[in-house]
């Protein structure tokens, strides 16, 4: 069940699927491809600066992600509660007919 996993803190969304498109596996290719090619036709210390890049952009990708994760699950809790909302009215509406109608 979903709600025990995140619970337990055994849920780890980023964890569950990586995306699958021939885009996105050209795109991670061609990283690697160039980032292996700059790391070999670089001194030692600028090695280290690129390394020390590439963790500062994985960090702000990681924040980036979290803060639109954040932003969608907000977005859907709202769309359920306006869903509810609405449910609710159209309930109440057709109840009311009921009642006006059985009299």
């Amino acid at each position: 069940m979903l709600l025990e996993s995140i619970y337990r803190g055994s849920w780890h969304p980023i964890d569950q699927d990586m995306p699958q498109t021939e885009a996105y596996k050209a795109a991670f290719q061609r990283c690697d491809e160039l980032l292996n090619t700059l790391s070999q036709s670089i001194t030692p210390e600028q090695s280290e600066m690129l390394d020390a890049l590439m963790e500062e952009k994985n960090l702000i990708c990681s924040i980036e992600c979290e803060q639109q994760f954040y932003f969608a699950f907000s977005a859907g809790m709202q769309l359920e509660r306006e869903i509810q909302q609405l449910l609710g009215a159209e309930n109440k509406r057709l109840l009311q007919n009921k009642i006006t109608t059985e009299i």
